[in-house]
């Protein structure tokens, strides 16, 4: 009885954790459009690479200069971020319904929207 239920934990365990995971995004990135408050936060590859990526869950998190955060369940979300607060990190968590993938970035320089960096 003891080597069955020992022979079911361990084929049990491979097939729970001998999985890979084909979540392909690989970094976090930002655009701003010159003269928008509004920076845009992505991963990549984009859908057109990946079009299981848009059914995937995305659990965001931001975190600002004076430490404050904002969390998103966006896919890409793209908020204003002022120059005299910038975001500092930026974490991803995406699950695909099997497994989970955590991205984080540190920004050097720290990220903010150009609406107005001359002021």
């Amino acid at each position: 009885m003891n080597k069955l239920l020992i022979l079911v934990c361990t084929m049990l365990s491979g097939l729970a954790f001998g999985q890979t995971c084909n979540i392909e995004q690989n970094g976090i990135f930002e655009l701003n459009a010159l003269g928008s408050p509004e920076v845009f936060f992505y991963t990549a590859p984009d859908h057109i690479q990946n079009p299981n990526a848009d059914a995937y869950d995305y659990s965001w998190e931001f975190t600002h200069e004076n430490g404050n955060m904002i969390f998103s369940n966006d896919r890409s979300p793209i908020f204003p971020v002022a120059c005299t607060n910038r975001v500092t990190v930026a974490k991803v968590t995406i699950y695909n319904g099997t497994c989970s993938k955590v991205i984080h970035r540190e920004f050097k320089p720290k990220v903010c929207g150009t609406a107005n960096i001359f002021n």
